[in-house]
């Protein structure tokens, strides 16, 4: 069991951490078959940007070694609060549901997340 995560973290996003997100979302968004060409010209309209990141609820999942295993951001507006990315490390299938459900239910359960976009 040494060396094995037992656990996530969920932090709030880091600016200098967008390198890392990005990777994510890209590696997130390689794991399925899409046709020729698709991949390289959607990409860009998954970039986390530091305005955006600065502007919304955004979080990091990451594992008991600090690893980023999941970006989570919200986008709140006075009627609703909608999830924006919910994006998944792609290398390990087990941890999928579990790492995007706690991650959910965590950002909900934050305090003022239905209505403060600067809650922590």
């Amino acid at each position: 069991m040494d060396g094995e995560p037992t656990g996530i973290r969920i932090i709030r996003a880091r600016e200098q951490c967008l390198d890392a997100i990005n990777g994510l979302i890209a590696r997130s968004k390689a794991y399925w078959s899409w046709p020729k060409g698709y991949l390289e010209q959607a990409l860009p309209f998954h970039r986390v940007s530091p305005a955006y990141v600065r502007s919304n609820p955004c979080f990091e999942v990451l594992d008991a070694h600090d690893k980023l295993i999941a970006f989570v951001s919200l986008v709140v507006s006075d009627a609703r609060v909608i999830l924006d990315n919910l994006w998944i490390t792609p290398t390990d299938r087990q941890w999928h549901r579990p790492t995007g459900m706690r991650a959910c239910l965590s950002v909900r359960a934050r305090k003022g997340v239905d209505g403060a976009v600067g809650a922590p």
